[in-house]
């Protein structure tokens, strides 16, 4: 179940990337899905069910066994073993053979809506192709962005949960939408020292920041292959 306190991470990804009234999409469908898996990886990894761990050169993730919510089982199988970067691209990216990002999005507006955070509404685009909208009816969101611009303002220090959730929305170009009156430049340096500083030890800033850099490729490398295409 899940409670306006206590939101996990894709969740509350979920909710910042959609107009609350309208529940239009702010960013685009492939930039949601990466942020999707990264905030997945990054709520798992704050849950130690998955821990980032040196072998050789790179970061692998590895699973301890813990036991998760059932949408969150296969994004973990998917990952253990591999680095942040393939576990994304494993989960929303071009090497998912299977829409696992897709998958735990319907899973958590399920979830989202059996527990009254949101009401969804059948429409139709352009008057023929079936749609659903998703109305916000708490201020989850509201709270969570506020936290957001005060963490990117200095008015509040970050935990380990607003450092994520800041990592995977500044990544999936999500960032301006919330904080639009913000300086550019500011805005991004602020978002950058957040994900590299170690709120919650150095374990958990190399998880966000290995988490942040595997998002961009998975926002980047799709949208090349599309403008070459």
């Amino acid at each position: 179940m899940f409670s306006t306190s206590s939101l996990p991470l894709h969740a509350e990804l979920l909710l910042l990337a959609h107009d609350p009234a309208s529940g239009k999409r702010l960013i685009p469908e492939g930039h949601l899905k990466a942020g999707l898996a990264g905030a997945a990886l990054l709520e798992l990894n704050l849950q130690e069910a998955l821990a980032l761990e040196c072998d050789g050169k790179e970061a692998r993730l590895r699973s301890s066994g813990a036991d998760v919510a059932p949408e969150l089982v296969p994004l973990l199988a998917r990952a253990d073993g591999f680095t942040p970067k393939k576990a994304v691209a494993r989960i929303g990216g071009a090497e998912s053979f299977k829409d696992r990002a897709g998958d735990l999005r319907d899973a958590t507006w399920n979830r989202l809506e059996s527990d009254g955070l949101v009401r969804s509404h059948e429409d139709r685009l352009m008057g023929v192709f079936p749609t659903t909208r998703r109305v916000q009816l708490t201020s989850a969101r509201s709270g969570r962005v506020e936290a957001i611009r005060g963490a990117l303002t200095g008015s509040n220090q970050p935990d380990p949960r607003t450092s994520g959730l800041v990592a995977v929305i500044a990544a999936t170009g999500l960032l301006p939408k919330l904080v639009p009156e913000m300086n550019k430049r500011q805005r991004k340096e602020r978002a950058r020292q957040i994900a590299d500083g170690g709120w919650g030890g150095d374990a958990v800033a190399k998880a966000i920041s290995d988490v942040q850099s595997a998002i961009v490729a998975g926002v980047i490398v799709p949208a090349m292959a599309t403008t070459t295409s």
